[in-house]
Protein backbone atom coordinates (compact mmCIF):
# COMPACT_ATOMS: atom_id res chain seq x y z
CA UNK A 1 0.00 0.00 0.00
CA UNK A 2 1.06 3.38 -0.72
CA UNK A 3 0.43 6.60 1.69
CA UNK A 4 1.02 9.60 1.04
CA UNK A 5 1.36 12.75 3.41
CA UNK A 6 0.33 16.60 2.57
CA UNK A 7 1.78 19.27 4.51
CA UNK A 8 1.27 22.79 3.64
CA UNK A 9 4.62 24.13 3.41
CA UNK A 10 8.23 21.78 3.45
CA UNK A 11 9.63 25.34 4.68
CA UNK A 12 10.49 23.44 7.98
CA UNK A 13 10.25 19.69 9.43
CA UNK A 14 6.43 19.04 10.22
CA UNK A 15 7.17 16.47 13.37
CA UNK A 16 3.64 15.01 13.07
CA UNK A 17 3.34 13.65 9.18
CA UNK A 18 7.02 12.91 9.85
CA UNK A 19 6.50 10.24 12.75
CA UNK A 20 3.21 8.89 10.85
CA UNK A 21 5.32 8.14 7.95
CA UNK A 22 7.36 6.46 10.35
CA UNK A 23 5.07 4.58 11.95
CA UNK A 24 3.36 3.38 7.90
CA UNK A 25 7.00 2.76 7.02
CA UNK A 26 8.73 0.78 9.73
CA UNK A 27 6.07 -0.78 11.80
CA UNK A 28 3.19 -0.84 9.17
CA UNK A 29 5.38 -2.18 6.28
CA UNK A 30 4.05 0.16 3.62
CA UNK A 31 5.57 2.89 1.42
CA UNK A 32 5.05 6.39 2.45
CA UNK A 33 6.07 10.13 0.59
CA UNK A 34 5.57 13.38 2.43
CA UNK A 35 5.18 16.61 -0.35
CA UNK A 36 3.18 19.63 0.44
CA UNK A 37 0.72 21.62 -0.86
CA UNK A 38 2.11 22.79 -4.23
CA UNK A 39 3.05 19.96 -5.41
CA UNK A 40 0.14 17.68 -4.53
CA UNK A 41 -1.24 16.73 -7.33
CA UNK A 42 1.92 16.23 -9.50
CA UNK A 43 3.29 13.99 -6.71
CA UNK A 44 -0.29 11.99 -6.43
CA UNK A 45 0.23 11.42 -10.31
CA UNK A 46 3.08 10.06 -10.35
CA UNK A 47 3.19 8.16 -7.01
CA UNK A 48 -0.72 7.05 -7.22
CA UNK A 49 -1.15 6.67 -3.39
CA UNK A 50 -4.09 4.68 -1.81
CA UNK A 51 -4.36 7.00 0.85
CA UNK A 52 -3.63 10.16 1.08
CA UNK A 53 -3.80 12.43 4.53
CA UNK A 54 -3.64 16.12 5.11
CA UNK A 55 -1.93 17.50 8.11
CA UNK A 56 -3.97 20.67 8.29
CA UNK A 57 -3.53 24.18 10.46
CA UNK A 58 -6.29 26.30 11.60
CA UNK A 59 -6.49 28.91 8.17
CA UNK A 60 -6.04 26.35 5.48
CA UNK A 61 -8.78 24.25 5.48
CA UNK A 62 -9.92 25.30 1.91
CA UNK A 63 -6.29 25.50 0.10
CA UNK A 64 -6.49 21.16 1.27
CA UNK A 65 -10.51 21.29 0.38
CA UNK A 66 -9.15 22.32 -3.32
CA UNK A 67 -6.19 19.66 -3.10
CA UNK A 68 -8.46 16.95 -2.22
CA UNK A 69 -10.90 17.86 -5.31
CA UNK A 70 -7.85 17.40 -7.39
CA UNK A 71 -7.02 13.88 -5.93
CA UNK A 72 -10.48 13.08 -6.61
CA UNK A 73 -10.44 13.96 -10.11
CA UNK A 74 -7.25 12.02 -10.41
CA UNK A 75 -8.90 8.86 -9.10
CA UNK A 76 -11.30 8.86 -11.50
CA UNK A 77 -8.98 9.45 -14.17
CA UNK A 78 -6.43 6.86 -13.04
CA UNK A 79 -9.19 4.20 -11.95
CA UNK A 80 -7.74 3.98 -8.60
CA UNK A 81 -9.40 4.48 -5.43
CA UNK A 82 -7.91 7.02 -3.02
CA UNK A 83 -9.20 7.29 0.78
CA UNK A 84 -8.56 10.67 2.08
CA UNK A 85 -8.25 11.72 5.71
CA UNK A 86 -7.54 14.93 7.13
CA UNK A 87 -5.88 15.17 11.02
CA UNK A 88 -3.86 17.54 12.62
CA UNK A 89 -5.09 20.56 14.82
CA UNK A 90 -7.51 22.17 12.94
CA UNK A 91 -9.45 19.02 12.67
CA UNK A 92 -8.76 17.81 15.97
CA UNK A 93 -10.57 21.01 17.39
CA UNK A 94 -12.63 22.46 15.10
CA UNK A 95 -13.91 19.20 13.15
CA UNK A 96 -16.88 20.73 10.90
CA UNK A 97 -16.61 21.51 8.05
CA UNK A 98 -14.34 17.89 7.08
CA UNK A 99 -16.85 16.41 5.00
CA UNK A 100 -15.02 16.19 2.47
CA UNK A 101 -12.52 13.99 3.35
CA UNK A 102 -13.17 9.94 4.10
CA UNK A 103 -11.97 10.12 7.58
CA UNK A 104 -11.06 12.25 10.29
CA UNK A 105 -8.08 11.23 12.97
CA UNK A 106 -8.18 13.52 15.59
CA UNK A 107 -5.11 14.40 18.21
CA UNK A 108 -2.33 12.03 18.01
CA UNK A 109 -2.93 9.52 15.23
CA UNK A 110 0.03 6.73 15.68
CA UNK A 111 -2.03 4.79 17.30
CA UNK A 112 -5.16 4.59 15.24
CA UNK A 113 -2.96 4.81 12.15
CA UNK A 114 -1.54 1.49 13.48
CA UNK A 115 -5.25 0.37 14.17
CA UNK A 116 -6.42 1.58 10.91
CA UNK A 117 -3.68 -0.79 9.19
CA UNK A 118 -4.09 -3.41 11.39
CA UNK A 119 -0.16 -4.12 12.30
CA UNK A 120 -1.16 -5.07 16.50
CA UNK A 121 0.78 -2.49 17.44
CA UNK A 122 0.44 -1.09 20.56
CA UNK A 123 2.39 2.52 21.74
CA UNK A 124 3.02 2.19 25.36
CA UNK A 125 4.83 5.43 25.74
CA UNK A 126 6.50 8.07 23.92
CA UNK A 127 9.95 5.90 23.73
CA UNK A 128 7.98 3.26 22.34
CA UNK A 129 7.36 4.92 19.15
CA UNK A 130 9.75 4.81 15.72
CA UNK A 131 11.68 8.46 15.42
CA UNK A 132 10.14 10.72 13.00
CA UNK A 133 11.56 9.78 8.84
CA UNK A 134 13.56 12.66 8.21
CA UNK A 135 14.35 11.26 4.28
CA UNK A 136 11.53 13.97 2.77
CA UNK A 137 13.51 16.70 4.32
CA UNK A 138 17.06 16.10 3.05
CA UNK A 139 19.61 18.91 3.32
CA UNK A 140 18.10 20.83 6.82
CA UNK A 141 20.56 23.07 8.26
CA UNK A 142 18.24 23.04 11.87
CA UNK A 143 16.15 20.00 12.38
CA UNK A 144 13.08 19.60 14.58
CA UNK A 145 12.78 17.15 17.74
CA UNK A 146 10.26 16.86 20.46
CA UNK A 147 11.11 15.65 24.36
CA UNK A 148 7.61 15.52 25.79
CA UNK A 149 3.69 16.16 24.63
CA UNK A 150 1.89 17.84 26.59
CA UNK A 151 1.95 20.78 29.93
CA UNK A 152 1.58 20.80 33.36
CA UNK A 153 0.27 24.13 32.89
CA UNK A 154 -3.42 23.45 31.49
CA UNK A 155 -5.19 26.99 32.38
CA UNK A 156 -3.36 29.42 29.92
CA UNK A 157 -6.01 31.41 27.85
CA UNK A 158 -4.01 31.66 24.71
CA UNK A 159 -3.46 28.04 24.68
CA UNK A 160 -4.71 25.29 23.17
CA UNK A 161 -3.21 22.66 25.98
CA UNK A 162 -6.85 23.49 27.89
CA UNK A 163 -8.99 22.58 25.09
CA UNK A 164 -6.83 19.27 24.64
CA UNK A 165 -7.02 18.35 28.19
CA UNK A 166 -11.01 18.47 27.98
CA UNK A 167 -11.20 16.58 24.40
CA UNK A 168 -8.44 13.77 26.14
CA UNK A 169 -9.15 13.58 29.67
CA UNK A 170 -7.23 10.27 30.08
CA UNK A 171 -4.08 11.48 28.98
CA UNK A 172 -1.38 12.37 31.53
CA UNK A 173 -1.15 16.52 31.24
CA UNK A 174 2.67 15.38 30.67
CA UNK A 175 4.61 12.71 28.86
CA UNK A 176 7.88 12.97 28.64
CA UNK A 177 10.44 10.28 26.66
CA UNK A 178 13.69 9.49 27.84
CA UNK A 179 16.75 12.11 28.20
CA UNK A 180 19.15 8.76 26.37
CA UNK A 181 16.14 8.23 23.52
CA UNK A 182 16.20 12.02 22.73
CA UNK A 183 19.75 12.05 22.43
CA UNK A 184 20.18 8.85 20.47
CA UNK A 185 17.84 10.49 17.98
CA UNK A 186 19.37 14.07 17.95
CA UNK A 187 22.94 12.14 17.55
CA UNK A 188 21.83 10.07 14.79
CA UNK A 189 20.71 13.11 12.47
CA UNK A 190 24.46 15.00 12.96
CA UNK A 191 22.40 18.70 13.04
CA UNK A 192 23.64 22.00 12.77
CA UNK A 193 21.22 23.88 14.71
CA UNK A 194 18.37 21.61 17.25
CA UNK A 195 15.01 23.18 17.73
CA UNK A 196 12.91 22.11 20.53
CA UNK A 197 8.85 22.13 19.80
CA UNK A 198 8.25 21.42 23.17
CA UNK A 199 5.35 23.46 24.91
CA UNK A 200 7.43 23.69 28.05
CA UNK A 201 11.05 22.05 27.88
CA UNK A 202 12.63 19.62 30.81
CA UNK A 203 10.48 20.54 33.39
CA UNK A 204 11.96 18.52 35.50
CA UNK A 205 15.23 19.21 36.89
CA UNK A 206 16.77 15.62 37.24
CA UNK A 207 15.84 15.12 33.46
CA UNK A 208 17.42 18.19 32.06
CA UNK A 209 20.82 17.34 34.52
CA UNK A 210 20.38 14.06 32.71
CA UNK A 211 19.78 15.46 29.00
CA UNK A 212 22.28 18.38 29.76
CA UNK A 213 25.29 16.05 30.31
CA UNK A 214 24.44 13.55 27.27
CA UNK A 215 23.77 16.04 25.08
CA UNK A 216 27.00 17.62 25.43
CA UNK A 217 29.09 15.06 25.33
CA UNK A 218 26.54 12.85 22.25
CA UNK A 219 25.58 16.04 20.30
CA UNK A 220 26.82 19.63 20.95
CA UNK A 221 24.92 21.74 18.13
CA UNK A 222 23.50 24.60 19.52
CA UNK A 223 19.60 24.32 20.74
CA UNK A 224 16.34 26.19 21.09
CA UNK A 225 13.92 25.70 23.63
CA UNK A 226 10.25 27.06 24.60
CA UNK A 227 9.72 27.63 28.09
CA UNK A 228 7.34 29.84 30.40
CA UNK A 229 9.06 32.97 32.62
CA UNK A 230 8.65 31.23 35.91
CA UNK A 231 11.05 27.98 34.85
CA UNK A 232 13.91 30.57 34.21
CA UNK A 233 15.52 29.79 37.37
CA UNK A 234 19.59 30.65 37.49
CA UNK A 235 19.92 26.61 37.36
CA UNK A 236 17.53 25.69 35.01
CA UNK A 237 19.54 28.87 32.99
CA UNK A 238 22.94 27.27 33.94
CA UNK A 239 22.04 23.75 32.81
CA UNK A 240 20.92 24.90 29.56
CA UNK A 241 23.29 27.46 28.98
CA UNK A 242 26.04 24.72 29.84
CA UNK A 243 24.72 22.17 27.39
CA UNK A 244 24.50 25.10 24.65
Amino acid sequence: MKVLLVVKTKFMESLGPMYLKSVIQHNCHHECLITDLPNAVKTAEAYQPHIVGYSIMTGDREKFQAIDMAIKELSIRIRQPIITMVGGPDPTFFPDGYGYADMIIPGEAEQALADLLHTGQVYGDLDSLPWPARDDYPGMRVRDFIASRGCTYGKCGYCYNSTWERLYPDLPKLRVRSARDVVNEIASTKPEFVYFQDSTFGLSHAWLTEFGELYKTYVGAPYHVHLRPNQVTDERASLLAGSG
